[in-house]
């Protein structure tokens, strides 16, 4: 009986606390606050853009070029493993020889029989 009371009381202190800071908070953004202290800039907001985002922007564009071309230029096609549980084909591609995907790229991706051969062209570039 007493513990029960004893909740109650701190569950009612705990609402009117709350209820007081949000009654608080409500009459100052009701009332505007303080005038003229936090108009929105424009300008401001204009610079950040044009002298932070785009130069930012821009960078990451330029790193990740600079490392995907250095990636491209180091690709080495990794052995294949033929794994019971990849590349399993139940029934032929309604496409072509029934083999390739859709967007099948025979550089980077395997059939189930293995890696088909390069035409002349990529190996002079590798």
């Amino acid at each position: 009986m007493i513990l029960s009371k004893v909740l109650t009381r701190g569950q009612t202190v705990a609402n009117h606390l709350m209820v007081r800071s949000a009654m608080r908070l409500m009459s100052k953004t009701a009332s505007g606050g303080s005038h003229g202290a936090h108009e929105p800039n424009p300008e401001l907001w204009w610079k950040i853009f044009f002298f932070v985002c785009i130069p930012a922007i821009g960078l990451s564009g330029l790193n990740t070029y600079l490392l995907e071309k250095e990636h491209h230029e180091h690709y080495v096609r990794p052995e294949f493993k033929p794994y019971e549980y990849m590349r399993i084909r139940t029934r032929p591609f309604p496409w072509g020889d029934g083999q390739h995907t859709l967007f099948h790229n025979p550089k980077y991706n395997a059939l189930p029989t293995g890696w088909e051969e390069l035409p002349e062209e990529d190996h002079k570039k590798h």
